[in-house]
């Protein structure tokens, strides 16, 4: 039942699908929302879903303790819209990534093999961000009018 609460679909033979499918589905959705609240809004009319956005799901994620899927989660997240996030927060998303870096990664486990790779792909995305104080905006942000 708890599975069920938190998304997990049950699969045609009446199984949950596996945790793989279940992270992927997840990361693919946070994606699609991520890339929504960095797109910039047409001349003249109002963002569907404001950069403020990013910020509070950022937040909260960062005031919440991690679970196994929280760094895949993270990573997708900062890949789409970091660089947005960057450009409206300056010095206070440098400081978000401090925290992640100092206090939110290190409290990932050490013993699920999910959690590790995902640790280590968010790891070395934060540790260049941190050594460069770049993020590269994500492909396709502006789109391009005839």
């Amino acid at each position: 039942e708890f599975l069920r609460s938190i998304g997990y679909k049950e699969r045609d033979d009446g199984a949950l699908e596996s945790e793989g499918i279940y992270n992927e589905r997840m990361a693919g959705m946070l994606a699609l929302f991520a890339a929504v609240v960095q797109t910039p809004p047409e001349p003249g009319k109002p963002s569907v879903l404001p950069v403020a956005m990013a910020w509070t799901w950022l937040a909260r994620m960062l005031n919440m303790p991690p679970r196994t899927i929280s760094p895949l989660l993270v990573h997708v997240f900062l890949s789409v819209a970091g660089a947005a996030l960057a450009a409206a927060y300056g010095r206070h998303f440098a400081c978000a990534i401090d925290v992640l870096a100092t206090e939110w990664i290190p409290a990932i486990s050490s013993t699920d093999a999910v959690a590790v790779a995902a640790k280590s792909n968010l790891q070395g995305f934060v540790d260049a961000y941190r050594q460069t104080g770049v993020l590269n905006e994500c492909p396709g942000r502006v789109i391009k009018r005839d």
